[in-house]
């Protein structure tokens, strides 16, 4: 069984803090979008986010920063606090990478990815009001043949501080898909881990593949027990799990090195 939250109480609080910095009254930072030269990138400044509602799904991980694959859709909803009728209308600076349709006579409305770019998406209420105001990026998808080679070229994965302090990078020229975990947090001092990475499943609810892990070398004697990875398509985010008693829960959330300019002071 997988659970987001661990009887770890400091790993809930941490939890807990992370969903506070994601939320829709959390400014995005407004760092420039990373990415190689020939994509077409904007720099989207703090100053130009705006929210004025109440956001759910896929919309709180553009909050969050995270990165959205090319040619997919995304479910997501807003309830603007400045009318009760509802939102009517939205707009995509560049529909060639993002564009927005509302389901009939439902509050859900989606995102649906293209070419690889940014663009800025902007939703009104029923009397014009802008409600909501933010940057999509839009990056590769890599196949399951492609992703973890993309991880090992990404080279170091760096966890959320508040969760502990981990780093995570793929090693290479192994027979079987391989990473090593290094760190240390409130319960394990001097975390040392390789695992070995098995593909199992692609979820598309959460844009992620699947792999199930097994401890191949512990020279530490570390009691942490790494057991699922769930990798963005865009190898751009790695949420970890470890097993804790009969279940399987949240042990941190890595992000490329590359585009750590997107989450200041966040990041190990």
């Amino acid at each position: 069984m997988t659970k987001l939250f661990g009887r770890k109480i400091a790993r809930f609080v941490g939890g807990l803090l992370m969903l506070t910095m994601v939320s829709c009254n959390a400014p995005n930072n407004g760092q420039p979008s990373s990415g190689s030269n020939d994509i077409p990138t904007i720099n989207f400044d703090s100053k130009d986010y705006v929210c004025r509602g109440s956001a759910s799904g896929y919309l709180i991980d553009i909050g969050a920063n995270s990165l959205l694959s090319e040619n997919n859709s995304y479910t997501c909803s807003f309830a603007p606090s400045t009318s009760t009728d509802g939102v009517i209308r939205f707009s995509s600076s560049r529909e060639a990478s993002v564009t927005i349709s509302q389901k009939q006579g439902q509050d859900e409305f989606t995102i649906s990815t293209h070419a690889i770019g940014d663009s800025i998406i902007k939703i009104y209420d029923s009397n014009d009001i802008l409600v909501y105001r933010n940057i999509v990026r839009v990056r590769k998808a890599f196949t399951t043949a492609e992703i973890i080679n993309e991880c090992y070229n990404n080279d170091v994965y760096k966890g959320v501080k508040v969760l502990g302090n981990h780093r995570m990078t793929f090693l290479d020229n192994e027979t079987v898909p391989t990473a090593q975990l290094r760190g240390n947090d409130d319960y394990e001092t001097n975390i040392d881990l390789s695992f070995s990475c098995t593909y199992n499943r692609y979820i598309q609810e959460i844009d992620s593949y699947e792999y199930l892990c097994e401890i191949t070398a512990n020279p530490n004697n570390s009691q942490t027990r790494i057991t699922i990875l769930y990798i963005s398509r865009t190898a751009s985010e790695i949420k970890m799990y470890y097993r804790s008693g009969g279940d399987d829960v949240l042990f941190n959330i890595f992000y490329a090195s590359k585009y750590e300019s997107l989450y200041p002071g966040m990041l190990y």
